[in-house]
């Protein structure tokens, strides 16, 4: 049977990424409609788990599949009014704020910057050394100090770059000195993992020193343990829900207006999602950013405007969010369009554009980004920011499948890796930005794409938008799928990604 181009990219992804591929799976991977899509996926599932299959079987790809399709009915689509108890109202809200950045003072001084990259080297070299496969690694000055055997460094990446020979190099630097690495062509595999080294990443390598360089034989990043914890609930089965979104772009003349006044109508029981089975336990709102579309923020977007006043932004936004019943808790974080710092990270939205928000008594105004408790449950929020200079950075990963790069993210345990890019980053004298706790869900928005996937035991989520196309990203080749939004069960996250996570679909009927 001849193999087409989309199974032939799904092949690629399945064995760029260390697997091999049995003949029988083969056959049903070409079965698929969109195969290469189904093998990202199964290869980021796979990779999670402690103990990852050398052969992808039929076996496998069939319960990959089963678990796609029952994901699938999960899309609840808007149907007509269905009355229920609601069983949110009786839990008495449990939100612990474990972390949420200030107002921070800002010094670009070469002493400022010098203290925030050592706080950055210190913390995720400390996160490398607890994995066993890094106990033993030596400085850069000993390194360079040994010859023909093999040793592991710890190091930051300071630059990468391909050379003439196919080969790859990049260079480490951590306290006493610098080396430079080569990832050889003809080993493929580690070559392969070079290419998804990010800039201002802390990594280890291991490899043998040939005089000033070291050829690499393997890498490895901080990344998440692979027997994390689960996580705490405290409900034990008791359901509880929490609705993800983010993005709105109130202002904007592409602001969904008619669709999120239908999700509102549904949180408040005036509009039924078939059985209505998730609205009643539905405890917590959490908007990752970007509330309103702000003023300035891009080339001409004056011309987006309905609204081009941002205090008037942030009432509409106002008189939307105090139609959420007050039994149900929002936690509100700032994007790049929102009155904020411009810089990571970012204190909440400026009480002074956005004073009815901070009076109602059900909001809470965190920063990005914020590790808050609910229940037990730790979530990572972050609005996403740094997805703009992570995702072009990475080989196989494009803005369509935002949750991709997000565990990029987790294995780098930084918020922002890059630093100099798009992602504006402050300089203060600790780094902030290191995922030093783990989450248990980490939600993202930004790029407008809806997302969800589980990486050794993280659910990953980014939360999509409620603001259609505009110009800027038609130039831009960004493709919004707005108005279609996550909700976590908080009891169901140690079960299936299709019990821990459903999508609500509002665009029907437009």
């Amino acid at each position: 049977e001849v193999i087409n181009e989309k199974v032939r990219k799904a092949m690629e992804v399945i064995i760029n990424s260390g697997f091999q591929l049995k003949p029988e799976a083969l056959s049903l991977l070409m079965s698929l409609e969109d195969p290469e899509a189904f093998a990202k996926n199964l290869v980021t599932k796979l990779l999670g788990r402690a103990e990852k299959p050398l052969f992808i079987d039929e076996k496998v790809v069939v319960e990959a599949k089963s678990e796609v399709e029952e994901a699938k009915t999960r899309l609840v689509k808007h149907e007509p009014k269905a009355k229920v108890k609601v069983f949110a109202k009786q839990v008495e809200a449990d939100i612990e704020v474990l972390y949420s950045p200030k107002e921070v003072s800002i010094t670009s001084s070469l002493d400022a910057f010098k203290s925030y990259f050592n706080s950055r080297f210190r913390k995720l070299r400390k996160l490398l050394l607890e994995r066993l496969d890094v106990k033993g690694a030596i400085s850069i000055e000993e390194a360079l100090a040994t010859k023909d055997r093999k040793i592991k460094v710890i190091g930051i990446v300071t630059a990468k770059k391909e050379l003439k020979s196919g080969n790859l190099a990049i260079e480490l630097e951590d306290e006493t000195a610098s080396i430079k690495a080569i990832f050889m062509k003809n080993d493929e595999k580690v070559w392969r993992r070079g290419l998804r080294i990010l800039l201002d990443e802390v990594i280890c390598i291991e490899g043998v020193v040939r005089g000033d360089y070291i050829i690499v034989t393997d890498v490895m990043w901080p990344d998440i343990p692979a027997d994390k914890k689960p996580p705490s609930y405290k409900l034990g089965e008791e359901p509880l829900y929490a609705v993800m979104i983010s993005d709105l772009h109130v202002g904007s003349k592409a602001f969904l207006e008619k669709q999120f006044k239908r999700f509102l109508k549904w949180i408040r029981g005036e509009e039924g999602l078939g059985e209505d089975n998730i609205r009643p336990y539905v405890k917590y709102l959490i908007i990752a950013g970007d509330l309103v579309d702000g003023v300035g923020v891009y080339p001409e977007q004056a011309k987006e405007l309905q609204i081009s006043d941002i205090y008037k932004q942030y009432e509409v936004v106002y008189k939307l969010l105090s139609q959420v019943p007050d039994y149900i808790e929002i936690i509100i974080i700032p994007g790049n369009h929102d009155a904020t710092s411009i810089t990571l990270p970012s204190p909440p939205i400026f009480r002074s554009y956005a004073e009815k928000l901070y009076e109602m008594p059900n909001v809470h105004m965190l920063g990005d980004p914020c590790y808050v408790s609910l229940h037990g449950v730790v979530f990572l929020i972050t609005h996403g920011k740094s997805l703009d200079d992570v995702i072009p950075s990475l080989p196989d990963v494009d803005f369509d499948e935002p949750e991709r790069a997000m565990v990029e993210l987790l294995k780098s345990r930084h918020i922002a890796p890059i630093y100099g890019d798009k992602t504006s980053i402050a300089p203060v004298p600790y780094d902030p930005l290191v995922i030093e706790r783990i989450p248990d869900v980490m939600q993202a928005g930004h790029v407008h794409v809806r997302g969800v996937t589980s990486y050794r035991g993280v659910l990953v989520v980014n939360s999509g938008a409620w603001q259609g196309q505009t110009s800027y990203q038609r130039s831009m080749g960004l493709n919004p799928k707005p108005a279609v939004i996550p909700v976590v069960n908080l009891a169901k996250l140690s079960s299936s990604l299709s019990s821990a996570c459903a999508f609500l679909d509002f665009t029907s009927g437009f």
